[in-house]
């Protein structure tokens, strides 16, 4: 089932970039206002606080070794390669991926679907595509604001903690972090996007009898993409690791 509707996803993608299929702007306009710009304010709170609590356990380690001046390097390059992106998806996850399913899922109880598919319309085309394309494209975008979020909490607090200067910090993070690990981390966020959307999606037509089996499949949609999201983590990292990057 699942590979079924991979095969109809790459076709509608082959039907839209030979021109046979139109883009549907209106909905991935509308798609960009709610997986994107709506996020954006408890994206950068999370890992605002986030940035706040590791800097705060880091301080309480570093401090046993006589080690405060070492701050940046504990949080900088752990929240710019796996923290901020890690706890960005997983929000999209349960924030977008769970209301991908619902949606899909109500149409098809209502049997707005089937209405689609009379006038000669592709579902796939219509709803899927604009939904996989939207999370690939916002959550890299929103992936960095999580970082400059955490690293922006973890900065304040070092200050207000330790007396740490801001400017100092700033400047060490500038020489820690390259700017290849940026573009790394926005790859693996896009491919995280790939993930989310697809199984939001999928999930969605899985809806097939009552108001009860869309209530399930919008939990299990939470757990998949969470869980899948984790495992391509794990290994998108191990991978990065092994080519020394």
């Amino acid at each position: 089932m699942f590979v079924e509707f991979l095969g109809k996803i790459l076709y509608a993608f082959f039907m839209i970039i030979t021109g046979r299929q139109k883009i549907y702007w209106a909905i991935i306009w509308g798609q960009i206002l709610q997986v994107g710009l709506n996020a954006v304010p408890i994206v950068m709170l999370l890992n605002f606080l986030v940035g706040i609590v590791l800097t705060h356990q880091g301080i309480n380690t570093l401090e046993d070794y006589g080690q405060l001046d070492k701050i940046p390097y504990v949080i900088a390059p752990v929240y710019v390669r796996y923290v901020g992106s890690l706890i960005s998806s997983l929000l999209v996850a349960g924030r977008s991926g769970s209301a991908f399913t619902s949606e899909i899922g109500s149409m098809i109880l209502n049997q707005e679907i089937d209405a689609i598919e009379v006038i000669g319309i592709d579902p796939i085309n219509m709803l899927v595509i604009p939904r996989i394309l939207v999370t690939a494209l916002m959550l890299p975008i929103l992936v960095v604001l999580a970082i400059i979020a955490g690293l922006l909490g973890s900065m304040f607090f070092a200050s207000y903690l330790i007396d740490y200067s801001p400017i100092t910090f700033l400047l060490t993070i500038q020489e820690l972090i390259k700017l290849q690990t940026v573009w790394l981390t926005i790859l693996k966020s896009s491919i995280f996007g790939l993930i989310i959307g697809t199984i939001g999606c999928y999930r969605g037509f899985c809806v097939t009898s009552n108001s009860q089996v869309l209530g399930s499949m919008t939990t299990q949609s939470v757990v998949d993409c969470i869980f899948w999201t984790i495992v391509f983590d794990g290994a998108i990292s191990t991978y990065y690791s092994f080519l020394g990057l």
